[in-house]
């Protein structure tokens, strides 16, 4: 059984920002929460707020979404093809995608896949963060608070900040534009 991340490992770029994109494209009257979402964003670099604050503010453009559901179907028929094939091809039905993004988006084209996911849990009508967003040791909680596995045979991203999830398989490779890597792990499991 081997263990994803999504952004940047799975897909090409993020997914939350690609849908922001969509959703923009489609429903231009979001484009009045920019202001707001700019001010989040220089106060998150700032250290002013945390990184869940910020997504809760950046994620307010859902109130102008009028089916997000329906949306994501959209948003993933158009972008399916950012899918990563490269990596997929490590990939079988028993895997587990865990993710920062949102649930209601990662869950779509999981299923697609027929691969299991963990992602953030974001209300998809106001989004507000429903508990901690998933990344770094969050996920691994996850993983853990959910039942799955605590020992997989294979891990991949594109992030350091997904340390824990790599110490958690036999091998653990890092994701570059480029190809497939070891992950950058010393031999007690630390970068």
């Amino acid at each position: 059984m081997n263990i994803f991340d999504f952004d940047g490992t799975l897909y090409r770029g993020d997914s939350s920002v690609d849908l922001w994109k969509h959703c923009l494209k489609r429903y231009p009257a979001i484009g009045k929460r920019i202001p707001g979402q700019l001010v989040a964003g220089i106060e998150y670099v700032s250290g002013a707020i945390s990184l869940d604050d910020f997504k809760s503010r950046f994620y307010r453009y859902f109130k102008g979404i009028p089916d997000m559901k329906a949306e994501v179907e959209v948003f993933w028929d158009l972008h399916q093809a950012k899918l990563r094939m490269d990596v997929l091809a490590y990939s079988s039905d028993d895997d587990l995608v865990v993710s920062a993004s949102p649930e209601f988006l990662i869950a779509p084209i999981c299923e697609r896949l027929k691969l299991r996911s963990i992602a953030s849990v974001v209300d998809s009508e106001s989004g507000e963060l429903l508990g901690p967003n998933c990344k770094g040791e969050e996920k691994v909680r996850r993983i853990e608070a959910q039942g799955y596995p605590m020992h997989y045979e294979k891990a991949f991203s594109d992030s350091m900040s997904d340390v824990p999830i790599a110490r958690l398989a036999d091998e653990a490779f890092f994701v570059t534009k480029s190809g497939i890597d070891a992950f950058p792990l010393t031999e007690d499991g630390d970068r």
